[in-house]
């Protein structure tokens, strides 16, 4: 007998306790079923805008030092904050000790900030010292090898001449070499100079 008791009672005072909270709950003006607990709040990045700006200058630094500049016809800015799209670009500068070094236009361009990798489409030229000028359908710049990439077709025009190339142009910054496969063209050797490029 006194286990049936102690089970009894011990059902009762659930039972008291549930009335309880019914109770308060509706001594409070709320019925049982809206005392559902609140949603979480949604994490701030579903709060931020994706950022577009229009006919905008963007700087992008590393270790404190400019290393790229650029003028487009707008900025778009991905709401995880990971990359940045600029569309119609028309000024783009590489720098190289503070100075530009490389000047290009593109279509567009997509700069992500994890990866420091700059990605152009749209048909890009590029400009540099001692008349160097270059033409092809894309670019790559990987930003930890200090490299530039450019699938064939490219063209190149040093101040000794052109080159015409269906492979691919690498040019290491750090080296300032310029590597292109399956190449044809013309060029002016000069014995003063050297062998150009």
């Amino acid at each position: 007998m006194w286990k049936t008791v102690f089970l009894l009672s011990g059902t009762l005072l659930l039972i008291g306790g549930g009335a309880g909270y019914v109770g308060s709950r509706w001594l409070s003006g709320l019925s049982p079923q809206a005392a559902a607990p609140p949603e979480p709040e949604p994490p701030l990045e579903s709060y931020l805008p994706e950022l577009s700006l229009k006919g905008i200058n963007y700087e992008v630094s590393e270790h404190g030092k400019r290393q790229w500049g650029f003028k487009a016809e707008e900025v778009v800015n991905s709401k995880d904050g990971n990359t940045t799209l600029l569309n119609g670009l028309h000024d783009g500068v590489y720098y190289k000790d503070g100075k530009p070094y490389l000047r290009m236009k593109s279509g567009a361009a997509v700069y992500n900030h994890l990866t420091k990798h700059l990605e152009m489409k749209g048909g890009v030229q590029v400009s540099g010292p001692d008349g160097l000028h270059f033409e092809a359908p894309s670019l790559t710049w990987k930003s930890d090898k200090k490299t530039i990439v450019c699938p064939g077709p490219v063209r190149m025009q040093t101040a000794e001449g052109w080159i015409t190339s269906r492979g691919t142009l690498t040019a290491d910054l750090k080296r300032q070499t310029f590597t292109l496969q399956q190449v044809s063209g013309q060029f002016t050797l000069d014995s003063a100079k050297g062998v150009p490029l």
